[in-house]
């Protein structure tokens, strides 16, 4: 470069001079992209009324509002809520043409529309007229808040002043040589001076003692008509757009000849002069001043000096003349409003991934690029392997490509498809294989020239049916080939395979750790340590299918499985540890795991890419479907570690490269949740208030209100896919529920009455949780068989059963006493009967003696046949003591109780006897006289005669 420009020099000062522009403006343009600026649409559009917003405003909080041709909105982040008139919210607004948009002291939205202003009370979201009077059918064009609570109203010819109350203090005719004007610009300073811009007139400063607006002093130049006034975030001038003379400096201080200095645009895209600056911000990140014009955005960087150096166009990316209405700063993104086109954003920091869509890949191959496997070449230039093409040298500077098809030498390489790739340290260049294939190539290049080195062929030293699945070329010389039964070892300066290690299972991953070791991972669930000795040590057996491994700068190995698992091995304590829910895995196969230099882990599965920092387990995603990645897909095998620590990473439709940072270790955002809405069957109870106890921190729920879906933010717009929230409903919830990215919504299908308290958290975008924990009460309504009311008629219902009850207990106990005493009576008198040693002349003691005879023989004639039936178990036949029956036997009957039953028995041998074919032994069995001899005494004691000499008497 050096001595181009000398030689140009030399040979043509002008030629010299366009090198220097050239130059220049190649730094320009260098140092605006060195600063990672991104552009995306804003995630929420497709929930607006219309694609185009005219206004862009950020309240207090963080909320996001836009004004346009149909309402006004409230985003989130997640949920767009529009307030206009329609069919469910009839007459809300004279017209849904909303102009303007700003806040007051108090927090609600003041907003102006094509007829009418308006007050929205963000407690309760009420939308209220202002001043109907005055403003109905009017206008607006602008409303604007100064720090002394009051606001400023632009109409056509007028520019009014309310106080917080919207109480109308006085109007500003607004005029110009053509008669009624209005304002363009609004711009309170730092020391509280409020300076308009007029169209087709100057700029004026509000006198506060004489409450009027004042030209300032200064020469402008002719036709200059001024628009949107801001002041320098450093100094204390001022910049103005204009309709003619571009950017201008406005010094209030300065000398009447210095007031005003004029920066123009350079010329628009159809090559005419461009001085229309109407829109314009300075951004806190990098201080630049950021202008919409009337079809393209410019960028200006101001100087030391007071001057402005336009740094970068954005032409590119608007189809043609885009109609571009506002630009506004908020949430560390440049909102960009457009009345043609969707409306978009440019992110001004923290994008550390560069894309690349590969178009000389894409136009040589004639489909999207699929890259299967990447290594770095130098110079900016990739080795790649491309999905049903071939090996490829990629020019990332200069978009040029060169394939192994290119050259007749490569032909018998046959490397059409591959999977893997490995830098050939010592030789130059790298190593390829195709697919299935047990034939390793080196190949290397001359500039982007592909030429083929060595061959590694492995049939006959290992078995038919496996192929190559791995490679890796250590810092000592030698090349390991991972095989889907074994490794190989291969030395790259004798060129011959040294070792086969059949026993290595299905090889997935090969890392050289720190002491000049080989760590091996399979999908058998093994992870292996080459040894000084030649002899592979096994670390870990624990079955899970790992797909990859990395070793951290600190010295732990991380690996990751088919099952979607991370994993961190510490050698020193040969511990395992699973990561793989606290970084956010959801059982996605994990293709790549690679460490950076701050021990952050990098984890790409096919749909999304994570980085994980172990020393705090904060984490944050790129998904391939949220806008922050050119790839909808990684590829398993696509992955390489570039000299100057970033990562690349390639798939579908071509390749990314991060920038690894500290990010993830800086201290943790303090970030607040909101509640923003509350819904019953889809229907929102804080845009649609039923209680006047209901505030933006209460809700009251009736007893019939179900399926409850509670909505929350932290308003970080940007990152809105990114952040998670935990939640719980205190005397619900035994803990917190944590929610995955981008999920904001809590469920509850009924709720008990009483009070609840529901408390909700977030994380920021990097996945650290904030200690700001959001509390939300809840009411929820008694029904009435719940109220006091109700209660005191169950109690006096209760007790009126109770009472009826204990009268029945009462009256029961009472005719049971009774009973009690006559039986008492009865018992004394049974007393006295039983008692008594002689017969009792009272007739029921007779009956007695009768019923009590009757229940002795009973007894004694149920047990005729037992030999040992005494007077003992006749008492307990009886239920009687020995001697009451005794005595009352004695004095019934005459008889002891032995007498008693011998005398039963023996009449029963009397009419046994009577018939003459029972013998005497037969009866006196029956009667359990198993001694004849002795029935015979007692027979005869009985009755005078022996039971012989009675049988005889009965025959005669």
């Amino acid at each position: 470069m050096f001595f181009l420009f000398l030689l140009l020099s030399i040979m043509n000062p002008l030629s010299m001079k366009r090198l220097f522009i050239f130059l220049l403006l190649w730094f320009f343009l260098c140092e605006l992209f060195a600063q990672a600026i991104a552009v995306s649409d804003i995630s929420t559009l497709g929930q607006l009324p219309v694609n185009a917003i005219h206004r862009v405003f950020q309240d207090s909080e963080g909320y996001m509002w836009y004004g346009t041709v149909d309402g006004l909105c409230r985003d989130d982040g997640y949920r767009v809520q529009v307030f206009r008139a329609d069919i469910n919210t009839p007459k809300l607004l004279a017209d849904n043409s909303v102009t303007c948009i700003t806040e007051d002291s108090r927090g609600r939205i003041w907003f102006g529309a094509d007829r009418g202003a308006y007050i929205l009370d963000k407690t309760d979201y009420r939308i209220t007229p202002l001043d109907e009077a005055r403003l109905k059918n009017k206008l607006i064009e602008k409303i604007y808040a100064t720090s002394d609570s009051c606001l400023w109203i632009s109409y056509q010819g007028i520019l009014a002043k309310y106080n917080i109350h919207g109480e109308c203090l006085k109007e500003y005719p607004i005029r110009n040589a053509q008669g009624d004007s209005h304002v363009s610009g609004f711009c309170e300073s730092r020391n509280r001076e409020i300076f308009i811009t007029i169209e087709h007139e100057a700029i004026f400063r509000y006198d506060s003692i004489h409450d009027k607006f004042s030209p300032c002093k200064g020469i402008l130049r002719k036709h200059t008509n001024f628009c949107q006034i801001s002041q320098d975030k450093e100094h204390d001038y001022f910049w103005v757009g204009t309709w003619n003379h571009g950017l201008v400096r406005f010094s209030p201080a300065a000398q009447v000849d210095s007031v005003y200095t004029y920066f123009p645009l350079p010329r628009n895209t159809e090559g005419k002069p461009n001085g229309i600056v109407y829109n314009h911000i300075q951004d806190n990140v990098y201080g630049y001043l950021w202008g919409v014009t009337d079809s393209e955005i410019v960028v200006f960087a101001p100087q030391p000096d007071g001057t402005l150096r336009q740094i970068f166009d954005y032409k590119g990316l608007l189809p043609g003349n885009s109609m571009l209405s506002e630009i506004f700063s908020g949430n560390g993104c440049l909102w960009i409003a457009a009345f043609d086109r969707n409306s978009f954003l440019i992110h001004l920091t923290g994008n550390s991934i560069q894309s690349h869509k590969l178009p000389a890949l894409h136009k040589r191959c004639r489909w999207a690029p699929a890259v299967m496997a990447i290594c770095e070449a130098g110079d900016d230039i990739m080795w790649m392997m491309q999905e049903r093409y071939g090996l490829v040298l990629y020019d990332l500077r200069k978009d040029r490509i060169s394939t192994h098809t290119d050259f007749a030498e490569m032909a018998s390489a046959h490397l059409t498809t591959g999977r893997e790739l490995t830098v050939a340290h010592h030789a130059g260049g790298v190593w390829a294989v195709r697919d299935k294939s047990r034939i390793v190539y080196r190949v290397y290049r001359n500039n982007m020239t592909m030429r083929l080195g060595e061959t590694i062929d492995l049939n006959g030293l290992v078995p038919p049916t496996t192929f190559i699945t791995k490679l890796y070329e250590d810092n000592y010389g030698c090349l390991w080939i991972g095989l889907s039964e074994g490794l190989c070892r291969y030395d790259v300066k004798t060129h011959k395979v040294i070792h086969v290690y059949s026993e290595a299972g299905h090889v997935t991953g090969i890392v050289e750790n720190r002491e000049e070791g080989i760590l091996i991972c399979t999908k058998n669930g093994i992870l292996y340590h080459y040894n000084a000795d030649g002899s592979l040590y096994s670390l870990i057996t624990d079955g899970v299918p790992y797909t990859c491994l990395t070793l951290a700068p600190n010295g732990l190995i991380w690996l990751g499985s088919d099952e979607g698992g991370i994993y961190a091995y510490d050698p020193i304590a040969e511990h395992l540890t699973n990561y793989s829910g606290i970084c956010g895995m959801n059982g996605d196969q994990v293709n790549q795991i690679v460490a950076d230099d701050y021990n952050h882990i990098w984890i790409d599965t096919n749909r999304k890419l994570t980085e994980f920092n172990p020393r705090n387990n904060s984490f944050r995603t790129f998904q391939t479907t949220d806008g922050s990645l050119l790839l909808n897909r990684f590829l398993p095998t696509a992955m390489c570690r570039m000299a100057d620590g970033r990562i690349c990473f390639g798939g579908i439709p071509g390749l990314c490269i991060v920038t690894p940072s500290n990010s993830l270790d800086l201290p943790m955002n303090n970030v607040k949740t909101y509640i923003t809405d509350i819904r019953l069957q889809d229907r929102s109870l804080l845009f649609n208030r039923r209680d006047t106890r209901d505030s933006d921190r209460s809700i009251t729920l009736y007893p019939n209100d179900r399926n409850i879906k509670i909505s929350f933010s932290s308003l970080n717009h940007r990152y809105a896919s990114k952040v998670r929230y935990a939640y719980r409903l205190l005397n619900i919830d035994s803990d917190w529920n944590y929610m995955a990215s981008g999920e904001n919504t809590a469920f509850y299908n009924y709720l008990p009455k009483g009070t609840y308290t529901f408390q909700v958290r977030a994380t920021d975008e990097n996945g650290l949780w904030s200690r700001n924990v959001t509390n939300f009460t809840i009411h929820r309504l008694p029904a009435f068989y719940e109220t006091w009311r109700a209660y005191l008629l169950y109690l006096l219902s209760v007790l009126s059963l109770i009472g009826y009850l204990l009268f029945l207990y009462l009256r029961r106990v009472e005719k049971k006493n009774n009973e009690m005493w006559v039986d008492s009576k009865e018992l004394m008198r049974m007393r006295t009967y039983l008692d008594s040693p002689v017969n009792l002349p009272e007739p029921e003691y007779i009956q007695l003696d009768k019923l009590l005879l009757e229940k002795i023989t009973k007894a004694v004639e149920a047990n005729l046949m037992e030999p040992e039936f005494n007077v003992n178990a006749l008492a307990a036949a009886v239920y009687m003591s020995r001697s009451t029956l005794t005595r009352k036997l004695k004095a019934i009957t005459g008889y002891t109780p032995l007498e008693f039953i011998r005398h039963i028995k023996m009449q029963h041998a009397r009419r046994l006897l009577e018939d003459k074919d029972r013998s005497i032994s037969e009866v006196a069995a029956t009667l359990g006289y198993f001694n004849r001899k002795y029935f015979t005494i007692c027979f005869k004691e009985e009755f005078g005669i022996t039971p012989s000499e009675f049988q005889k008497n009965s025959e005669a």
